[in-house]
């Protein structure tokens, strides 16, 4: 996989956008060697799953850092044949990248459920089953 073809790919020229409701959540591009990778969108790096440390640098050193994405979201995903999952960060243009079976698989992802809280049953899978690549550095 080319890391400047995943740069140059727009949330319009998408396959397929992934909405529920009208929020926006990320979508479904195709790469040149034809598998299919869902780009799932954040804001920042504070998004990161902490794991119960008090920052996000702190739970990378530890180890605690996850990202996570919905259970049904996972599942879709799997059913569309998707084999790739990446997460692109758009505070500093960093994109995470794995393989959707990671997400599956019981031994490298968690679970946690946060649909008592209002929120989704969701698969947290650690920053070091993804393979970073780094976004343009700004300086202000």
């Amino acid at each position: 996989m080319n890391g400047v073809e995943l740069y140059q790919m727009k949330w319009k020229t998408a396959k397929r956008l992934v909405k529920k409701g009208r929020r926006f959540y990320g979508a479904v591009f195709q790469l040149s060697d034809g598998r299919e990778i869902y780009v799932a969108r954040r804001k920042a790096n504070s998004e990161i799953f902490r794991g119960g440390a008090a920052n996000v640098s702190t739970a990378i050193e530890d180890g605690t850092a996850y990202w996570a994405l919905d259970d049904e979201t996972i599942w879709t995903l799997r059913r569309e044949c998707v084999e790739l999952v990446a997460i692109y960060v758009e505070e500093n243009a960093d994109l995470y990248i794995a393989s959707l079976a990671d997400y599956i698989d019981r031994k490298k992802a968690k679970v946690l459920d946060y649909g008592s809280r209002g929120g989704a049953l969701q698969k947290y899978l650690p920053l070091t089953a993804f393979k970073r690549k780094a976004g343009a550095t700004r300086i202000k």
